[in-house]
């Protein structure tokens, strides 16, 4: 029989349907590592323990009008079984024109000692936290009261931000339409031994997922747009950005273990044009864990989705034609990506403009960042990109991320 430690996602081949939940409740939104470090899941059934946990409540925004994209991200840290919690912002904006590049590099990160979990005030949903809030920050999830007339759109977001010593004032709200996960609850589960099992009993493993408190999860929200305010001071210049109607992407994503355990590198795309949305997630787990490659991605046309793919250990969707080597690290960072889709569908950026390269331990939480370098031979580094590029022959937005990790 054979033996793994690795627990995946199901695999969604196109055309068939099945094996995802579509996102379209306001309780499918909910923070999943709370305040006291357990939650109420029929997927996943937490103990408290000294794992640590890591959770990204993040918003990607591509003005296809004015060249201007970024993410706000709120991060929360569970660590050592909740010795350290705490919340941290993440703040980027950039642009794929070379003309105005300079004035929208912005990279900012922000440590929120104030912020607790909001949560649901429903008796029924003890266990829904649909916001987070501080003195001068909250994120928080409503519905939509005009659903009824406006099918596209179930659920709002509101971001708030007044950060007045870093001079950063955020004022937001994005419209989200139907999002999905893939079976089982958008996880995979990393296992502490080794299990034997049968083809005919995979399913029911996956099923329960209570073979292990480890775990990575991913929900994603490809359509919506956002509107409001951002203003940021920038040396003695005062930015302002104002969004009408900017399309967005909605991602929120678990790591149930450190992120030197979770992965050996990952790939992430986020295309936007007029008519298409494309989303893609890789990662590939550790020698650990079996090297394992993931992959999850949708397509949209309009503000519905038509395509939900994933596939396991297959042909990889993500291929570096053209690399460069960073001589500081010794990785070998992307210049050409090719993305080969399971539906046919095919991506190609050439010329990749490179808007980010940070240390992703530098970026992390003090508490998270000590308990990973304890490790060796551990030099994470993100390369971001944005860039115009073409999908079914219509031009539009990509940001593409590269991360490796060991």
């Amino acid at each position: 029989m054979p033996s793994t430690n690795f627990i995946p996602i199901y695999e969604v081949i196109p055309p068939a349907q099945g094996h995802y939940k579509t996102v379209n409740k306001l309780s499918d939104l909910s923070w999943k590592v709370p305040k006291d470090g357990y939650e109420k899941s029929s997927a996943l059934k937490i103990k408290k323990s000294l794992d640590s946990k890591i959770e990204t409540q993040t918003l990607y925004f591509t003005d296809l009008d004015s060249g201007v994209s970024g993410f706000i991200q709120i991060l929360y840290s569970h660590v050592l079984g909740g010795f350290y919690r705490g919340f941290q912002l993440n703040f980027k904006i950039f642009s794929h024109k070379k003309e105005v590049a300079n004035d929208f590099e912005i990279w900012e990160t922000y440590k929120l000692s104030d912020m607790e979990f909001v949560k649901s005030a429903s008796k029924s949903e003890n266990y829904v936290y649909l916001g987070a809030k501080g003195k001068k920050t909250s994120i928080s999830f409503t519905k939509n009261p005009k659903k009824k007339t406006n099918t596209k759109y179930y659920a709002n977001l509101d971001i708030d931000v007044e950060i007045p010593k870093k001079d950063l004032i955020i004022h937001l709200k994005a419209y989200l339409g139907d999002g999905f996960m893939i079976s089982p609850s958008g996880c995979s589960y990393y296992l502490d031994k080794e299990i034997n099992f049968k083809e005919d009993t995979l399913a029911n493993i996956k099923r329960s997922g209570r073979t292990s408190e480890k775990y990575m999860r991913h929900l994603f929200m490809p359509n919506g747009y956002c509107e409001g305010h951002i203003e940021y001071c920038k040396g003695d210049d005062l930015l302002e950005i104002n969004l009408v109607k900017v399309p967005v992407v909605y991602i929120d994503a678990v790591q149930g273990l450190l992120p030197n355990k979770a992965a050996r590198m990952w790939n992430f795309l986020c295309f936007k044009s007029k008519s298409y949305t494309v989303t893609l997630m890789e990662f590939i787990t550790t020698e650990e864990y079996g090297s394992v490659t993931v992959s999850i991605w949708s397509i949209s046309e309009g503000d519905k989705l038509t395509s939900i793919g994933s596939q396991i250990d297959n042909e990889r969707i993500v291929r570096y034609k053209e690399v460069e080597v960073d001589k500081e690290t010794g990785w070998e960072y992307p210049t050409t990506v090719k993305f080969d889709f399971m539906n046919g569908d095919k991506m190609k950026i050439k010329n990749m403009n490179m808007v980010n390269r940070f240390d992703i331990l530098g970026e992390l939480p003090s508490a998270i960042r000590k308990a990973a370098e304890t490790i060796a031979n551990i030099k994470p580094y993100l390369y971001q990109y944005c860039q115009q590029a073409e999908f079914r022959g219509e031009k539009g937005t990509s940001i593409v991320e590269a991360t490796f990790i060991s």
